[in-house]
């Protein structure tokens, strides 16, 4: 160790080397003229004597070596290490190559050495700027667990002569806070070329303030670990600590750097979580990758083991509809949509139940192709006069109200396409406010264990940025406080959006969840341009928050399954849907009123999209509760013709095109 006190003005990083002259020039000057000789001017005198002399040329840093071999491509390699109050140093190197400079620069920074017994360093370090004779130049930089390198490239031709290569790059971790002073070591290998350095130099500026002779330094030739030959460096007034070593005593053996100094000049970082394995390190990419694993693999668990198949088989065959439910609340929780084809076994319904009669009235060119659906009919839904043979369920009167209101006929057409738009948003909110709790479940309790795995995640890693980037106590919460906001904000939020849209429409559920990525994706990028402000996180970090966040929206996504009701109504739901196709098959069976099933059962193979084979509805509705009026010369057609039509009018009325409307109430205008 030394202490010392050199008297000479510091040098200062990024401009020219001090000139070598005297101490107290100025003082010196104005000893040797006397003031009898200059009277006051020998002040001046003298303050201009000094200016020309520090204008003389003086020799550069590399002087100090001698001078250099013609064979040597890398004549000097100058670092300045500038050592922050945050704790993190920056590093400013000067490469001067002589000669045809095409040859391979290669920087190789050590990241993880002993600096002292018990303190192992790990470091962080971050390119700035990489620079030409002045010019910004290409860089590229790869890093292993114990180093990083920074190639520079070669120019396209060669440029004989000498030239200057600037690095400036930043790390953190590089310095030790030991009970009564801090201390930093930095291992200045000097591998550069192929060839070591002509000369090495070395300056370390601690932060303002430090008292000159409480600054220690020393050096030595070799690793931190294997020191071999003690380089003695000099502490400036400025409280700098310069080192000059020749190249050839490093040859193969490097340079190793120390100087402390007190404590209370550099910030100490938290020491929260310095016990643990990956915290004390400042493997925060790590800490953070191994939580998205561990809550990818419990989302997979929780979704298997909510999601599996029941093993009760059905008690008895299903002829009937599950718990009295209506067409369009079993065409719900199996298809999970309110589509037109649930509207139309809704109408049909109604009809059945003897709450309106369907008037259908087709156009000429049908008339003319008999078997055919042809152009698309005309619906009118008149009100039944009288008692109803059945209620319908709130759903259904709901549709009802909606679509006759007090009135008593409704035509299905452009004209009355907000009328039709309001009776399917009815019937939407009633069968998800009615049926949604109680066959389905979003198993909220599932993803609180996953919540808890992304917090101790992101908890861990936020200690590790503590150790990696040197930051204070404050900082660390900050950062924590940040992408907590983002991972919760985006499971309850997100994950509450698509849980409102699962059951929408395809076009609807792409526009919902377009706008919620969107707003995800701006949410995530000012989280991410945040954590690069507090700490520089490393990418791996930043891309664990948010793969956390979108992992839990979907996890909350698809943790919301059918409840052990729910399973039990769906699998009963398709043994009645295998019973109504089967029935197709068999018209036999439909024309015997005493068998099942029946007419009450029509508007429910519509809505399971099991009409096929069920005869002409007018057969199943003849008689005084007819409820489908067809025009006296108009041939018969099947229950799956009249399910199409309906649900074609239906989607026509909901969808017109340009003028479908205006043409149409047109044409009803001179049909009146």
């Amino acid at each position: 160790m030394l202490s010392a006190d050199t008297v000479g003005l510091p040098w200062i990083p990024g401009r020219r080397p001090p000139p070598v002259h005297p101490p107290g020039m100025p003082r010196l000057m104005m000893c040797l003229l006397p003031r009898t000789v200059f009277g006051r001017g020998a002040s001046l005198l003298a303050a201009l004597l000094t200016l020309a002399a520090a204008l003389l040329p003086t020799p550069s840093r590399a002087a100090a070596c001698g001078p250099a071999g013609t064979a040597a491509a890398v004549r000097e390699l100058a670092s300045d290490l500038v050592i922050n109050p945050d704790a993190s140093v920056t590093v400013r190197e000067t490469i001067r190559v002589t000669g045809d400079d095409r040859i391979p620069l290669v920087r190789e920074i050590p990241t993880r050495y002993r600096a002292a017994p018990g303190h192992t360093v790990s470091l962080d370090i971050l390119l700035e700027e990489a620079r030409r004779d002045g010019t910004p130049w290409h860089a590229a930089v790869s890093s292993s667990d114990a180093a990083v390198r920074i190639q520079l490239a070669r120019p396209d031709a060669a440029a004989p002569g000498e030239h200057t290569y600037t690095l400036t790059y930043r790390f953190t971790g590089g310095v030790i806070f030991l009970e009564d002073r801090d201390r930093l070591v930095w291992p200045l290998l000097g591998s550069v070329g192929p060839a070591p350095p002509g000369c090495l130099t070395a300056t370390i500026q601690l932060p303002p303030g430090v008292p000159p002779i409480d600054i220690h330094g020393d050096g030595w030739i070799g690793r931190p670990e294997a020191p071999v030959l003690p380089i003695p460096p000099t502490v400036e007034r400025g409280g700098i600590v310069a080192y000059t070593v020749d190249g050839a005593q490093i040859a193969g053996r490097g340079l190793t750097i120390a100087v402390d100094w007190p404590r209370g000049f550099v910030r100490e970082p938290s020491r929260l979580g310095r016990g643990l394995p990956l915290v004390a390190r400042g493997e925060s990419s790590r800490i953070a990758l191994l939580g998205l694993l561990l809550t990818t693999l419990y989302g997979a668990l929780a979704v298997l083991a909510v999601r599996r198949p029941s093993a009760r088989p059905p008690a008895a065959p299903v002829v009937h509809p599950p718990d009295r439910l209506s067409p369009a609340a079993l065409r719900f929780l199996t298809a999970g949509a309110c589509d037109a084809r649930a509207l139309a076994a809704t109408i049909l319904n109604l009809a059945v139940l003897g709450h309106l009669i369907i008037r259908e009235r087709r156009p000429a060119p049908a008339r003319a192709a008999p078997g055919t659906s042809g152009p698309l009919p005309t619906f009118t839904l008149v009100r039944r006069p009288g008692p109803a043979r059945r209620p319908p369920a709130p759903e259904e009167g709901a549709v009802l109200f909606e679509l006759l209101g007090f009135g008593g006929a409704f035509q299905i057409g452009p004209e009355n396409a907000g009328d039709l738009r309001r009776a399917r948003s009815e019937l939407r909110r009633l069968i998800g406010a009615l049926y949604e709790d109680r066959y389905f479940a979003t198993r909220g309790g599932y993803l609180v264990p996953a919540l808890l795995l992304a917090t101790a995640a992101l908890g861990a890693s936020a200690l590790a940025e503590l150790q990696r980037a040197a930051l204070d106590l404050a900082a660390g919460v900050l950062w924590l406080i940040i992408a907590l906001a983002l991972v919760y904000s985006t499971a309850l939020v997100l994950g509450l959006v698509l849980l409102r849209v699962r059951f929408a429409r395809l076009p609807e559920r792409l526009r919902v969840g377009g706008i919620a990525l969107a707003g995800f994706l701006a949410a995530y990028a000012l989280t991410a341009a945040a954590l690069e402000a507090i700490a520089r996180s490393p990418w791996p970090v930043i891309a664990a928050v948010g793969g956390l966040s979108l992992e839990l929206a979907v996890l909350r996504l698809l943790l919301a399954s059918p409840a052990r009701d729910g399973r039990r109504i769906r699998r009963q739901i398709e043994e009645f849907r295998q019973f109504l196709t089967a029935a197709g098959r068999q018209p036999d069976r439909l024309m015997d009123r005493s068998s099942a099933p029946g007419e009450d059962d029509l508007p429910y193979a519509v809505a399971l999209e099991a009409e096929e084979g069920w005869p002409i509805p007018t057969a199943l509705s003849a008689g005084s509760e007819q409820w489908l009026e067809l025009e006296p010369d108009a041939p018969g057609r099947s229950a799956a013709e009249l399910a199409r039509d309906l649900c074609a009018a239906i989607t026509a009325a909901l969808t017109p095109a340009h003028g479908q409307g205006r043409q149409a109430r047109a044409h009803q205008s001179e049909r009146a």
